[in-house]
């Protein structure tokens, strides 16, 4: 079995104990997730005396809690499938690859029992892992405007059309100083009509 010595390097990890079984936590990138990144969770586990216990002499499982809210009889809202993985010096120790769905603080809890018994004790461990706000990527912004409403997209439709039609005025003054002209022109033509019929009509009367 392979034996480990606790480097500086070991230490910076987050290393916890239980009965006779250290973990050693690690989560990639530099323990600082985002969300909706790929983040891998690995967990190197030893016995008293610093020998390695890789993913096939332990039946291990992962759950992932959120923090915010949690009741003790919560489910867990992940439950990552553990394979073997050789990060750094340690080799096939259990390992997975998370994807978290929100920000906020999450515990990542590992059990572990022997496949032969007496091996080790069983254990349990838990890690707080906080997780930060993604960067939104171009499609998403553009997924997020294509998502509003249809009583919105028309309301930004007819401004967008109010706003080109005031900008047509003010690009062409005359067009409209000429609209009112032939406007005031027709009006007047009505009127010179209406006054010349009521004259016919009053000689007509008189003859």
């Amino acid at each position: 079995m392979q034996h480990l010595n606790f480097s500086s390097s070991v230490l910076a990890h987050n290393i916890k104990t239980n009965d006779d079984v250290g973990v050693t936590f690690h989560i990639e990138p530099d323990h600082s997730p985002r969300v909706g990144d790929k983040s891998r969770a690995w967990f190197a586990l030893t016995r008293k005396g610093g020998n390695l216990i890789p993913l096939s002499e332990c039946e291990c499982e992962l759950k992932v809690y959120l923090e915010s809210g949690r009741q003790s009889n919560d489910k867990p809202i992940l439950n990552p499938t553990l394979i073997a993985i050789s990060p750094e010096k340690y080799q096939n120790i259990p390992g997975a690859d998370i994807v978290f769905p929100e920000p906020g603080i999450y515990q990542l809890e590992l059990t572990g029992k022997p496949t032969q018994e007496g091996d080790f004790s069983p254990f349990q461990v838990s890690y707080p892992v906080t997780v930060n706000p993604g960067v939104a990527t171009p499609k998403e912004t553009i997924n997020q405007v294509e998502s509003v409403e249809p009583d919105e997209q028309i309301e930004k439709v007819k401004t967008v059309q109010q706003v080109e039609q005031n900008q047509s005025i003010a690009s062409n003054p005359q067009q409209e100083v000429s609209n009112s002209n032939s406007i005031y022109f027709w009006l007047i033509g009505i009127l010179v009509l209406g006054l010349g019929a009521t004259t016919l009509l009053k000689l007509f009367q008189k003859n």
